[in-house]
């Protein structure tokens, strides 16, 4: 049963902890304390289990502290959400042509332009920008489909933080190199 002293305390630790203490680390602090306070309550009542907490700004002092030494995780969400946003900005600007306006043909000679984001030789192409006033328009977006594919996956990497998960060995410090016998 949902007790509302105890949520409200939840709640206000969570708030005090939102800078500090990373998402996912706060939901599982949150639903631990919440166990241990509904135990707590049936023995001796919410108000007493909540006022057992002590302060709460020191409480999320002492969380803070002890996540200052933790190493942080991967945010899943965020990355899956800058792959969403990436994909779809792809989708928008892909085929899009901006037509000349107001005649730029007569106002000179325009050579035809083209600009191709990826390999030279146009098999890993990304994205192709081109330009022909001629043909009465100014620029041609192309996605090509490898682009649907690698910039949503480097996206994801980035909003995620993947190389949090990599755990490269140390460089020695002088400590490690003097001989201990």
């Amino acid at each position: 049963m949902i007790d509302p002293t105890i949520e409200t305390a939840l709640w206000r630790l969570t708030w005090k902890l939102r800078r500090r203490v990373p998402g996912p680390h706060r939901r599982e602090i949150r639903r631990d304390l919440r166990r241990d306070l509904q135990t707590t309550a049936a023995e001796v009542g919410a108000q007493e289990a909540v006022r057992r907490l002590g302060d709460l700004d020191d409480l999320a002092a002492a969380y803070a502290e002890a996540e200052r030494g933790r190493r942080p995780g991967v945010d899943v969400v965020g990355g899956v959400v800058a792959a969403i946003v990436v994909y779809l900005i792809l989708v928008l600007l892909s085929g899009r042509r901006l037509m000349s306006v107001n005649n730029l043909a007569d106002r000179g000679d325009f050579d035809p332009w083209r600009w191709t984001l990826g390999a030279p030789n146009g098999k890993a192409s990304l994205i192709t920008l081109a330009g022909n006033v001629e043909q009465d328009f100014l620029l041609t977006i192309t996605v090509h489909r490898l682009a649907f594919v690698l910039l949503p996956a480097l996206a994801f990497v980035i909003g995620a933080r993947l190389w949090r998960k990599i755990d490269l060995p140390r460089r020695p410090g002088r400590r490690d190199l003097i001989p201990t016998h």
